[in-house]
């Protein structure tokens, strides 16, 4: 396990004899494509999932991956990472384009004297931004017509007395409106419970 805690090292599959596979759609026909299937794709798709499960980095050790037993080279791992990441985004990805989302927030680089690294980026690591949710809006209070009346009323200059009657206010609701309406200079309020009147003096 690498010391960084947002690392995972993978342990070696078993070694594939088969040397060519598919190849993606457009390739030039000599274009060699050993690890483009589905044995590699799946091997692959796995870690892609545990990555989206625990928002954790992985790494392919060159001294796991590229020793005298198995005779791979640095090379050869990085393109056999790239091809079977490629096999996977063209063919296991699901209908929510899960794998494809995944790719478009992490980084495959190779590091010198280490491995192949597959790294989210800073921005995308954790589920709340990377999975780019945004919040609910919680929808506001409709203001009643009285309300609306009051306000164009308030804000419009006319000198004709407002009158607004048959209404059910609560004790609070007249409190409020004759506290909101205190300090309005030139206006003068009568509200009960049942009306409001509003004049200009």
């Amino acid at each position: 396990m690498n010391d960084n805690q947002n690392e995972v090292v993978p342990t070696p599959s078993p070694p594939i004899h088969r040397k060519y596979g598919r190849k993606p759609i457009g390739t030039a026909r000599r274009s060699n494509y050993p690890y483009y299937n589905a044995m590699y794709g799946g091997q692959i798709k796995k870690e892609i999932l545990k990555m989206l499960e625990n928002r954790k980095d992985i790494v392919y050790l060159y001294d796991v991956f590229c020793t005298p037993s198995t005779g791979v080279s640095h090379n050869t791992l990085y393109m056999r990472i790239n091809q079977s990441l490629r096999f996977a985004l063209d063919h296991l990805d699901d209908e929510k384009r899960t794998l494809t989302s995944w790719y478009s927030m992490v980084r495959v680089e190779r590091r010198p004297g280490s491995g192949v690294r597959i790294s989210f980026i800073p921005e995308f690591r954790a589920a709340s931004v990377s999975d780019f949710a945004p919040s609910t809006v919680i929808a506001e209070e409709v203001a009643p017509q009285w309300k609306l009346d009051m306000d164009e009323w308030l804000e419009s200059g006319n000198m004709e007395p407002l009158k607004i009657g048959e209404l059910a206010l609560t004790q609070e609701q007249v409190k409020a409106l004759k506290l909101s309406l205190k300090g309005i200079i030139g206006i003068v309020h009568v509200i009960k419970s049942d009306s409001i009147t509003l004049m200009r003096t």
